[in-house]
């Protein structure tokens, strides 16, 4: 063999291993790269906190969270979760907290105690309008204030007897949110923002029917436990010592949480994989990563016509997080695409992976995708009644709650809120 000869074996494998790479279907790792944006841990910045005021309502429907005499025993929700609360303000911050329940003031441990032995309710009624309004005054860039309370707006009983109207409270439902709404406006004026956590609890009282105060009860709710009745924890600060507060657990295992502040932007730049779903014989058939264009957009392509099958792509990502004040347990993460081309998307979160499944190949066309995971965390309708009379089930509701959550929006947003919050944009493109 010639020496020219033997020279032109390599360059013809090299040419053969080409050939092979266009045409076999390529790896996660060959060719482009799939990027995203995600959210970057945040390096909140928190003033000195020098003082922490909490206001525990003081009202004889909040009793029934502590007291569970003469029945089953429940759970005591209530306690260890306001307890364990300022155990954890008071480490984590190193400060002594303040507590006011009808007119009197408790250091943590006298409260916990008075909670326990049941001294610290009666039948009298706290005006949630007026214990916010105390709240903020005291809440400032160095101090926080807490209202503990079951967050049922109301006019009071004598109100109520006065008018012989025993809906007055549902008919009066825009005052008493236009009395929320202005003290949200101040709060926010006063450069603060607000949290409110939601949680469960058995429950053994007499007032869970609201808006009539007690006068017209089903004898249903009367003396009788209920399980998953919510109390709130309502906050009022800075938005960064809010935050602070939920990345460090200073408050954990709620049902649902609002905040008056944002998610922040995407800003992080990263990579993520997709590969095709496990057991998906149309994904199969498409290449991931285009070898012919490695510096271009991360790319799915194929070019076989593959009719009318549907193909389902999993998405991965190391980087992927939500932060904690705009995730709970009940939430949940959706994807939707720009252009539309996905017809369904499965979010799993924490252990973060997509499932996207495109439309039928025969109408999709190529072209670059931004694929948006967003985190909805508007609960506060599910959780709401104005008929808590006729309501079949009041497990988990609160009477008037989705109007409160309406006017803090209203002072915070005037031009109108989406709850719609992106937490990741995912970009690649089709070819075919």
């Amino acid at each position: 063999m010639s020496k020219k000869n033997i020279l032109g074996i390599p360059i013809l494998i090299g040419v053969i291993a080409l050939i092979a790479w266009a045409i076999w279907p390529v790896g996660t790792d060959a060719g482009n790269k799939f990027t995203a944006r995600v959210q970057s841990p945040e390096a909140v910045n928190v003033d000195s906190v020098k003082s922490v005021n909490l206001y525990v309502d003081f009202s004889g429907s909040m009793r029934g969270y502590v007291d569970f005499a003469g029945i089953e025993s429940g759970k005591n929700t209530f306690i260890s979760t306001v307890s364990s609360m300022l155990d954890n303000l008071e480490s984590e911050y190193k400060l002594l907290s303040v507590s006011k329940c009808g007119g009197r003031d408790y250091r943590k441990d006298p409260l916990r105690l008075a909670m326990q032995n049941k001294q610290i309710f009666n039948q009298q009624t706290t005006s949630i309008q007026e214990m916010i309004g105390e709240a903020k005054a005291k809440a400032g860039a160095n101090s926080l204030s807490i209202v503990v309370s079951d967050m049922v707006m109301s006019w009071g009983k004598k109100k109520i007897i006065e008018s012989r109207d025993t809906f007055y409270n549902k008919t009066q439902i825009d005052g008493l949110g236009a009395a929320i709404h202005s003290e949200m406006k101040a709060i926010k004026s006063n450069g603060l923002d607000v949290m409110m956590v939601q949680y469960l609890s058995d429950y053994n009282g007499r007032y869970y029917c609201n808006y009539t105060e007690n006068i017209k009860e089903p004898d249903k709710y009367k003396d009788k436990k209920m399980v998953d009745r919510p109390f709130y924890i309502f906050f009022i600060g800075k938005a960064n010592l809010l935050k602070d507060m939920l990345y460090k657990h200073v408050i954990k295992d709620y049902a649902n949480f609002y905040t008056s502040f944002d998610v922040d932007q995407c800003s992080k730049e990263t990579e993520y994989q997709i590969a095709a779903k496990e057991g998906d014989k149309s994904a199969k058939l498409w290449n991931i990563g285009d070898i012919q264009n490695p510096n271009g957009l991360g790319t799915i392509w194929t070019t076989d016509d593959l009719n009318d099958s549907r193909a389902t792509f999993t998405f991965t990502c190391a980087d992927f997080i939500v932060p904690p004040y705009c995730y709970s347990k009940g939430t949940k993460l959706s994807a939707v695409s720009e252009p539309d081309v996905i017809s369904t998307a499965v979010v799993n979160y924490p252990d973060f992976s997509i499932d996207v499944t495109l439309k039928p190949f025969n109408e999709l066309k190529s072209g670059n995708v931004e694929l948006r995971v967003i985190c909805n965390n508007n609960w506060a309708e599910a959780s709401s009644t104005l008929d808590d009379i006729n309501e079949k089930d009041l497990t988990g509701k609160t009477w008037g709650l989705a109007h409160i959550i309406e006017k803090i929006d209203a002072a915070f947003y005037p031009q109108g809120r989406n709850h719609d919050q992106i937490v990741g944009v995912f970009n690649f493109g089709i070819q075919k």
